[in-house]
């Protein structure tokens, strides 16, 4: 029986729907493995780079050998590797897929590769020695959860593919058994110790986010009184406005706003100190609110000490735009940059700061620059995890947190920076309603 074209639409539909789940669900947890163990990016390219012609010269040299049936291999692992190289330039839209294609060029380039290679000739001593140094570069760099996914994945990869393509797989006698034994130990030994140091990693991690909870919820204490008295002052306050000669009290009124925004935005302060599956973010809360509005708030009530709101442009134009999400939580990410950017200048001795809009077809875009002086390029990918700072001025949690922020907001922060010219921030949000459109 043949389907009709409306439930081959619906059929194929809802796989596809299926597929994006798994892959944004398998994305997500990526994303947060990738980002608590800091892999070495940029090291692990050029080795590999470097590494294929230096093998070649050195081991041709000892035991000459036909690379042309991998030669082909090798340069699809070339062209991974020079991407993961120049991953800092890549456009905004890829970078989000940088987890996975991290992974899937460490899986191409050792495991994969190295079985490949080892089996087309037969499992020789030589290839042995290779296979054992990529099992250790592998456990260098990698935890010891994705070593033990990844290792058994580009094996059975790597024997499929030369099953598939070369045909039968000969390897010399007893050469694969021998090998297995050291192999084995060998697994063994580096997944212990890669495991004793990623829960030694994750225990000072835990100490640090403990500590921080404790001093968080001290605070809160203090805090509460401070809100407390605030409300006493303003109900005194509005008894007093209905008596005759208070023509001043609408003003003490008005501050009396300022501190409880003050108030509120000292909650989310200490809310960055707790970790970020503990965070009380109320979606149900959500709503649009006008960037303009935000950023102008922001503007208007942050402490700026001397002639430092002169540092700030504001480019107001006609790409304001509403975002779905939170106002005083915007105003908290905005206000971060602000202290950021102003302790990036005052260290530098110059520059100064551009707030502006913009917009395409998917997405709206806030744009905050800085020409203080910038950030390493080593670092800058490192920038947005949590207790990552420069000096002694933070616990290094406000970048985490914003990003957190923006991503519950269903958008995307990205930094791009040179050392001792700028630093940028790009805050891309979906487009909902625009403020004309009303």
């Amino acid at each position: 029986m043949q389907l009709t074209k409306p439930i081959k639409k619906r059929f194929f539909g809802k796989i596809f729907a299926v597929v994006r789940y798994v892959m944004n669900y398998t994305g997500i947890g990526l994303s947060r493995h990738f980002e608590a163990f800091s892999p070495p990016i940029k090291t692990f390219a050029l080795v590999n780079l470097l590494g294929f012609p230096v093998i070649y010269l050195l081991w041709d040299s000892l035991q000459p050998f036909a690379w042309e049936p991998i030669s082909s291999w090798r340069i699809i692992a070339a062209v991974l590797n020079s991407l993961l190289l120049i991953y800092a330039y890549w456009p905004q839209k890829l970078i989000k897929h940088l987890p996975i294609f991290w992974y899937t060029t460490v899986c191409y380039t050792l495991p994969f590769l190295g079985t490949l290679t080892a089996l087309q000739y037969h499992f020789s001593s030589l290839w042995q020695t290779y296979s054992l140094l990529t099992l250790i570069l592998l456990c260098l760099i990698l935890d010891w959860l994705a070593f033990i996914i990844i290792l058994p994945l580009g094996i059975m990869l790597g024997c499929g593919a030369f099953y598939f393509y070369y045909g039968e797989i000969i390897l010399y006698e007893n050469s694969l058994f021998n090998a297995s034994i050291i192999y084995v130990l060998t697994i063994m030994v580096m997944v212990l110790f890669s495991r004793n140091r990623a829960q030694w990693h994750k225990a000072k991690v835990q100490d640090i986010q403990t500590d921080s909870a404790s001093v968080a919820h001290e605070l809160r204490t203090p805090l509460a009184a401070v809100d407390a008295a605030n409300h006493y002052i303003k109900d005194q306050l509005t008894s007093m406005s209905q008596m005759p000669g208070s023509e001043n009290i609408e003003e003490l009124l008005k501050t009396f706003k300022k501190v409880q925004m003050q108030i509120q935005s000292s909650h989310y302060l200490l809310d960055m100190l707790l970790p970020y599956e503990k965070l009380a973010i109320n979606q149900k809360k959500f709503r649009y609110y006008s960037m303009h509005d935000c950023v102008t708030t922001t503007l208007s009530n942050y402490p700026f000490l001397g002639n430092q709101a002169d540092y700030i442009r504001y480019i107001d134009d006609n790409a304001e735009f509403e975002f779905w999400g939170d106002k005083i939580l915007m105003i908290h990410v905005l206000t971060n940059l602000i202290k950021n950017a102003l302790t990036s200048i005052a260290k530098a001795n110059k520059g100064s700061i551009t707030i502006w809009h913009e917009s395409n077809n998917k997405y709206n875009l806030l744009y905050f620059e800085d020409s203080g002086m910038g950030v390493n390029t080593k670092k800058i990918n490192r920038i947005f995890q949590i207790f990552m700072t420069e000096g002694s001025s933070g616990m290094g949690v406000g970048l985490a947190f914003c990003k957190k922020t923006i991503n519950k907001f269903r958008g995307t922060m990205t930094c791009k920076s040179e050392q001792g010219k700028y630093t940028l921030f790009i805050i891309s949000l979906p487009k909902g309603k625009k403020i004309n459109d009303e």
